[in-house]
């Protein structure tokens, strides 16, 4: 079963993350802002996910939801990408739509 978390939902933008079955996480976001929808899925793979505790503070063995729930406004307003990037942990990105200007 699927668990997921609100890492934000202010405006047009509304952003999850959700724990898949085999270990990954998948940030999720849909934008509305601008003439259509945006959305996108940033898939990190279970092998990426000590360094994504480790990036958000955490200590092995802790909740990544958790701990991207606590951190998540912080997270979508960096850009998640980004921040991914910025900290190390590699992802995937799938899009759908054109993102707004």
């Amino acid at each position: 079963m699927e668990k997921r978390v609100v890492l934000y939902d202010h405006g047009n933008l509304h952003v999850d993350a959700v724990e898949r079955s085999d270990g990954a996480i998948v940030i999720e976001g849909q934008d509305l802002s601008g003439d259509g929808e945006y959305e996108y899925f940033l898939t990190v793979s279970g092998d990426q996910i000590p360094s994504l505790v480790v990036a958000l503070g955490g200590k092995p063995g802790q909740d990544v939801l958790a701990l991207l729930e606590q951190h998540g406004e912080r997270i979508v307003r960096h850009g998640e990408r980004r921040w991914l990037v910025d900290h190390h942990v590699m992802a995937d990105l799938w899009t759908w739509g054109s993102p707004p200007l």
